[in-house]
């Protein structure tokens, strides 16, 4: 998500309708990010709600945040598709994510454009594990493959197939996050991946 559109306003406002609905206060967007970027997830963030309440909120937030109405509140990354278009011409594109919603995540990559940019979009099925390493299980990715996300997750998922890691700090963690999950090699936007790719490829060679 965070690595080629930015998801700030479908999370927050997600996370807020349904408190509101549960006749809590939300946090303001400032703070609800601030604790994101550091490390928190969504349901941790309201994990002090009465369990009955914490059960409504995880089932409406996880339901609504990835339906149309408020996907339609995302939006591309500038320099994005520039981006793919040059990595395309010397590498296989594969989009890979946890999002359960698989019809969801195709009609947004439709609506912005992007549906055709990638050889295989990757989502987790019904009762798949939700690791994504275990997503590509059993592909050879050889010796030229790039990670390159926003997250711990993605920061594992380099080390577990043996490929190397870009992080982007514009996505929903923070750059002191990233660094303490082990990423090294850090951009500030879709943009700058470009010649970060470029620049480590052209020492190696």
């Amino acid at each position: 998500d965070g690595t080629l559109v930015d998801v700030r306003f479908r999370h927050y406002q997600a996370y807020a309708d349904a408190l509101g609905d549960l006749g809590v206060e939300p946090l303001g967007p400032g703070a609800y990010w601030s604790r994101r970027r550091a490390g928190a997830g969504t349901f941790e963030i309201v994990s002090g709600l009465p369990g009955q309440i914490y059960s409504r909120f995880t089932a409406m937030w996880s339901e609504r945040v990835e339906s149309a109405r408020y996907l339609a509140l995302d939006r591309l990354f500038p320099g994005v598709r520039q981006m793919l278009a040059t990595f395309a011409a010397d590498y296989e594109l594969l989009l890979l994510t946890l999002r359960w919603n698989r019809d969801g995540l195709l009609d947004e990559l439709r609506a912005i454009g992007l549906d055709g940019a990638f050889s295989a979009v990757i989502s987790p099925g019904a009762g798949e594990e939700r690791k994504k390493s275990v997503l590509v299980s059993g592909r050879d990715f050889g010796d030229r493959a790039w990670v390159v996300g926003d997250s711990e997750a993605d920061v594992q998922l380099a080390s577990d197939i043996g490929a190397e890691f870009v992080g982007i700090t514009c996505g929903v963690r923070s750059p002191a996050f990233l660094r303490q999950a082990g990423a090294v090699r850090l951009v500030d936007s879709p943009a700058a991946l470009v010649g970060a790719v470029g620049h480590v490829t052209a020492v190696r060679s």
